[in-house]
């Protein structure tokens, strides 16, 4: 079974950089006079977090004047997208949105306090985050076909943490059971951090989350990568194969599907 629903979205936690109605160049010369916020609407310790502070760093080196970083999560970056979407059009708020804040909760929830389109403007991409399946080391299973087997002779056993229902990696996990046929318990979290200090203290025995936010902890032995969810074998883990290459053809959660 192919993972098709990869199809309808754009990149996996694929950040753009988001002003409130009105672009930063129409505010003249003189602009910025102020501190600028961005809003970075996941929590703190995360790989969003991470990008987000690297990121205010060289705007304020380049636009002279300091970027301050806030952290407002919940609700799959609703909360945040909203603040921003409130503020006023003077561009001295930014947000830091993800492919959760821009497609896909529009797509599954209805009300949103906020339009993807209408209540910001794109200034560009920031970065492009591949998803990786990784499992507590205790756990007994070393691949995505060790995980499978365990997981059909036992469904629901395993549980899988996230960084938040309704987000990129949620829909990661759900197409890794749908790709599988297994059965696995979701366990959303409000964030990386979180999500993955659950993960090595054994709360969960599976997460997907992705390779920035991941890397630290394999690197450390504090988790093990099982498959990666994009197309090809990422350059910071080659030996790790990606879903398809582990027996599900087809399958890949990556930035520019149609």
């Amino acid at each position: 079974m192919t993972a098709t629903p990869t199809k309808l979205f754009l990149a996996c936690a694929g950040l753009a950089a988001t002003l409130a109605t009105t672009p930063a160049a129409a505010q003249g010369p003189s602009f910025p006079e102020r501190p600028i916020r961005l809003v970075v609407p996941f929590a703190a310790g995360g790989a969003t977090d991470v990008l987000g502070r690297l990121l205010a760093v060289g705007l304020g080196e380049k636009l002279g004047q300091s970027v301050v970083v806030e952290n407002k999560p919940g609700a799959s970056t609703v909360i945040g997208a909203a603040q921003v979407a409130k503020a006023a059009p003077d561009g001295y708020t930014l947000l830091l949105a993800a492919s959760t804040t821009l497609t896909l909760n529009p797509a599954i929830r209805q009300n949103l306090a906020y339009d993807p389109v209408k209540s910001f403007t794109p200034l560009g991409l920031v970065a492009d985050m591949s998803l990786v399946l990784v499992a507590n080391p205790e756990v007994p299973v070393n691949s995505l076909k060790d995980l499978v087997a365990q997981a059909k002779a036992n469904p629901d056993k395993f549980s899988y943490g996230s960084f938040g229902a309704g987000s990129s990696v949620h829909f990661g996990g759900e197409m890794l059971k749908s790709a599988t046929g297994m059965r696995m318990v979701h366990v959303p979290f409000n964030g990386s951090a979180p999500s993955l200090t659950a993960l090595a203290g054994g709360q969960v025995q599976v997460a997907v989350d992705t390779v920035v936010a991941s890397l630290p902890l394999i690197k450390g032995g504090k988790i093990k990568p099982l498959a990666v969810l994009s197309a090809q074998r990422l350059p910071a883990l080659p030996q790790v194969p990606t879903v398809a290459e582990s027996g599900y053809p087809g399958f890949q959660m990556a930035r520019g599907s149609p």
